[in-house]
C-alpha cells in the first residue's frame, strides 16, 4: 500500500518537473525572441533615422 502511494507521488513529481521544465524553456525562448525583436526594431529605427 505505502509503496504504491510513494510510487504515485514520485510519478506526480516527475510529471510536475517535466511541466515546469517545459514552461521554463518556453519563457526562455520567448525572452530571447523578444530581445531579438527589440534589437531588430532598434536597428531598423536607427537606419531609418540615419538615412
Amino acid at each position: 500500500m505505502m509503496s504504491s502511494l510513494s510510487y504515485k507521488l514520485i510519478k506526480l513529481t516527475d510529471l510536475h518537473k517535466e511541466k515546469v521544465l517545459k514552461i521554463d524553456t518556453l519563457i526562455y525562448v520567448w525572452n530571447i525572441r523578444n530581445r531579438v525583436y527589440s534589437l531588430m526594431m532598434a536597428l531598423c529605427v536607427r537606419t531609418f533615422i540615419s538615412h
